[in-house]
């Protein structure tokens, strides 16, 4: 996506027709004008919950290494709960 990109933002018409609708837990993930970093979070934030917050758990569940969601929850200032 980001290579064939011509202007620069990747928007909800950018993705490919089977991500659109995608569906976690009844709650939709992609939303029109929603941006790539933010939908990144929201589901790193998602994952983390319903792993009790065990980066381990959450890492499998999203396909990541530990360390890429470990550097990820610093990224974008996430809060471990405890």
């Amino acid at each position: 996506m980001v290579i064939l990109d011509t202007g620069g933002i990747l928007t909800y018409e950018d993705l490919p027709t089977e991500l659109l609708g995608y569906k976690t837990n009844a709650l939709t993930i992609l939303e029109k004008d929603k941006t790539i970093r933010k939908l990144e979070k929201e589901l790193i934030e998602s994952a983390l919950k319903e792993c009790n917050y065990v980066i381990k758990e959450a890492a499998k569940r999203l396909g990541m290494s530990p360390r890429q969601v470990s550097y990820r929850i610093k990224k974008y200032g996430i809060k471990l709960k405890r």
